[in-house]
């Protein structure tokens, strides 16, 4: 079974990563909690991306590959947030 290696957090569009600090164990099945601070500079709008690897070396996929119903979704996570 593979366990949750790291978390990396992405504000460019995925061309660089920094990497997330886990702060809760990898017990079997459960939730993995993680955190980064960041600072915004400046107001606007921004696009995080997060991925998590396995201690097998899986990394999420940039893209989602199709599965029925979506419920296999396992690709990288976006999110957009608006500073003001």
């Amino acid at each position: 079974m593979a366990i949750l290696q790291k978390v990396e957090i992405s504000f460019d569009g995925g061309q660089t990563w920094d990497t997330c600090q886990l702060t809760s164990s990898s017990e079997k099945y459960a939730w993995v909690c993680w955190n980064y601070k960041w600072e915004a500079l400046k107001k606007g709008e921004y696009t995080i991306l997060s991925k998590a690897t396995d201690s097998k070396g899986n990394v999420q996929p940039l893209e989602p590959m199709w599965n029925r119903k979506g419920y296999g979704y396992n690709a990288i996570d976006r999110i957009k947030v608006k500073i003001e």
